[in-house]
């Protein structure tokens, strides 16, 4: 099984039976299910990573069915807290790294430690629509953005075709909007402050 971009997936976790999170040549890949048009949506949440894993925030019976390939490395927690930081720079920007790099785990140490943090563990990766277990390949998967509507109260595709009444997309501003938005833009609601 591969990513979109040719990536072999390492790592695959389901939450309410469905894609979650997918790592693939340490790219992590998002999922989300939108009920109202049925798709599962995924992109590219970050790169450059071990599949990381930690205790999960007020779990409600089991918080996560978990898939790893066969020797794959995982890391646990973020490492511990640095007396003195590191000032990191890129081309583009600088951060503070607070945190020593976690110690990757594989094999029963890893698993151990999974099972404590809560995660079910299975062998072999799920089935899914579409008769296949590559995430990217499911007939309902389709890659793109998604955005959270207040009064639907779900997950909508981002994309005109798919958005609900209460979404709309503001072209002067480049946001979302509408009664449902997050943080509407005031282009729309507001047509005075076009200018």
């Amino acid at each position: 099984m591969k990513d979109p971009y040719g990536n072999p997936i390492t790592c695959i976790i389901y939450q309410d039976g469905r894609p979650f999170t997918v790592v693939a040549g340490g790219n992590i890949y998002d999922f989300d299910w939108c009920p109202g048009s049925g798709l599962l949506a995924w992109h590219l949440s970050g790169s450059g990573f071990l599949p990381y894993v930690s205790r999960f925030c007020e779990p409600e019976g089991q918080p996560g069915t978990l898939w790893l390939a066969r020797k794959t490395l995982i890391s646990n927690d973020c490492g511990k807290k640095r007396a003195n930081p590191i000032v990191r720079k890129s081309s583009s920007s600088t951060w503070i790294d607070w945190y020593r790099p976690a110690k990757p785990m594989t094999g029963p140490k890893a698993k151990r430690r999974l099972r404590r943090y809560g995660y079910r563990l299975i062998k072999s990766p799920w089935l899914l629509p579409g008769k296949t277990l590559n995430p990217f390949d499911a007939e309902d998967s389709i890659g793109g953005d998604t955005e959270y509507c207040s009064i639907c109260e779900e997950r909508i595709f981002d994309d005109p075709a798919y958005l609900c009444e209460h979404l709309e997309w503001c072209d002067l501003c480049g946001r979302m909007s509408g009664p449902g938005a997050d943080s509407p833009c005031r282009c729309i609601s507001n047509p005075a402050d076009r200018s």
